[in-house]
């Protein structure tokens, strides 16, 4: 069997203060993206990430190998389904760019929006269709070589610090 299959896990540790920032960051997957839809990549190539953050944070980057350089920004549609399982408030992904638009599928109706936090009038269950825009920043991989060590197939760590003003 040949290959190489990798996961990661982030568990935040903080104060509940903490949580009113968010910042996330993905592969652009997209097929009109930056990658042309490709989400696996050879030594040599220079991917294209996607960041999204709470205003208030300032961005530090870290590379295992290489570097990064920043490339473009913008928005980008985002569209996902809020599942409320006996809860009265959900967060969105993605800090949202603008107005929230709610879909209302079942369950407890009348849902508010404030920021990124969509709240039911009650705890209950309810479906919802959220859609918005999220800012992004995207970043590209530099100087990734052919090689690391004699490997020709190697993972490239960053590290996304942000930092509140």
């Amino acid at each position: 069997m040949a290959g190489v299959i990798t996961t990661s896990l982030v568990v935040q540790f903080g104060s509940e203060g903490d949580a009113q920032y968010h910042l996330s960051a993905e592969i652009d997957s997209r097929e009109d993206g930056f990658n042309g839809g490709e989400t696996s990549f050879i030594p040599g190539d220079s991917p294209i990430f996607l960041v999204y953050k709470s205003d208030e944070l300032s961005l530090t980057l870290e590379s295992s190998t290489g570097g990064t350089q920043s490339y473009a920004s913008g928005t980008i549609e985002q569209e996902e389904w809020l599942i409320f399982a006996n809860e009265k408030t959900r967060s969105l992904n993605k800090p949202p760019a603008g107005n929230v638009t709610l879909k209302y599928y079942a369950g407890v109706n009348g849902a508010s929006v404030v920021g990124d936090q969509i709240t039911l009038p009650t705890k209950g269950l309810a479906v919802y269709r959220a859609t918005y825009d999220a800012k992004f920043l995207a970043y590209k991989m530099t100087n990734i070589p052919t090689t690391l060590n004699g490997a020709t197939s190697f993972p490239v760590v960053i590290v996304i610090t942000g930092t509140a003003a």
